[in-house]
């Protein structure tokens, strides 16, 4: 009787042991892979230009101005009012030594204030210094000299933001052009 008793104890420990064992299995799943080569002559925008929060007078218009080098300043009924303020900035590539030609799509741009039809104008756009990230400016004409040795470069944009008398609260928003011919 023992060894009948240990036969089916035996069976039914082995019958538990693989009843207990996990089912295996696998599987496989697909994922894309994205990039973009740019052109070897080349201009893309790295950072939107933004004036940050700004106050308007009741009574009297102002200015707000961001530099190529970023730092913020008003002027008549505009009071600068916190928020970050950047320069726009576009980086590049060409080859060195080639001269390029940057200029701006339009003298302004008319932002308009979301959900209503209140606008304002951005004007007096101005690139960055003259040594800015590969470059050397040439005279005042927009004509720059790719002077980095593996031909890239970085170009900040600045503008004044025309603040109306009792400008309505909200936010603004347009766009504006920058082209580079490369000579």
């Amino acid at each position: 009787m023992n060894r009948v008793w240990s036969q089916t104890a035996c069976a039914l420990a082995a019958s538990l042991t693989l009843a207990a064992a996990p089912c295996a299995f696998a599987q496989s799943t697909t994922s894309t892979i994205r990039t973009t080569i740019v052109p070897r002559l080349s201009l893309v925008k790295t950072s939107d230009l933004d004036f940050g929060q700004v106050m308007a007078s009741n009574t009297v218009a102002g200015s707000v101005t961001v530099t190529p080098t970023g730092s913020r300043s008003a002027g008549g009924g505009a009071t600068l009012a916190g928020g970050v303020a950047t320069a726009g900035e576009f980086c590049g590539a060409g080859t060195r030594n080639q001269i390029v030609l940057f200029s701006f799509g339009a003298p302004s741009v008319v932002l308009t204030r979301t959900n209503g039809p209140q606008t304002m104008t951005v004007d007096s756009f101005t690139m960055g210094p003259t040594t800015a990230g590969g470059l050397n400016q040439l005279g005042n004409s927009g004509r720059w000299r790719i002077v980095s040795n593996n031909g890239r470069f970085t170009l900040p944009v600045g503008a004044t933001l025309r603040v109306g008398a009792a400008q309505t609260p909200g936010d603004y928003e347009g766009t504006f052009t920058l082209t580079a011919v490369y000579q």
